[in-house]
């Protein structure tokens, strides 16, 4: 049961990884401190601020592990046998999310039982 909810929550981060690199890259640039106290043309709060700021750094904190789990994936695929190849189904199943994984084994021309493999040692 734990299994399969962890493999569950892996397809699921992998599925929202450039989702999540946007939305970090957003939230580094809203962090950045602004020149003057006036914001979107409000007068900040100070209680209201501490609360959006705490929960904007647990956001980017969780957005941080999240792609790079991601990418300390992709690094160990790359360095097995057909890590280009797994690679490759990767970015069609997850990343583009332009085929589903029989189409994309398909596209690469591996059978569907290899390509359901090769997802595996990605997630």
């Amino acid at each position: 049961m734990g299994r399969v909810n962890w493999m569950e929550r892996a397809k699921e981060v992998a599925c929202r990884y450039r989702i999540n690199c946007r939305e970090l890259q957003a939230l580094r640039y809203a962090a950045q401190p602004a020149s003057c106290p006036v914001r979107s043309g409000r007068i900040p709060k100070p209680t209201e601020d501490e609360v959006m700021r705490r929960y904007a750094s647990a956001r980017q904190t969780r957005l941080e592990q999240e792609t790079e789990a991601v990418e300390f994936a992709i690094a160990m695929v790359r360095r097995k046998k057909q890590g280009d190849l797994t690679e490759r189904l990767w970015e069609m199943v997850y990343r583009d999310q332009t085929h589903y994984l029989k189409g994309a084994a398909l596209e690469l021309g591996i059978p569907e039982r290899t390509a359901v493999r090769y997802s595996g040692y990605f997630l």
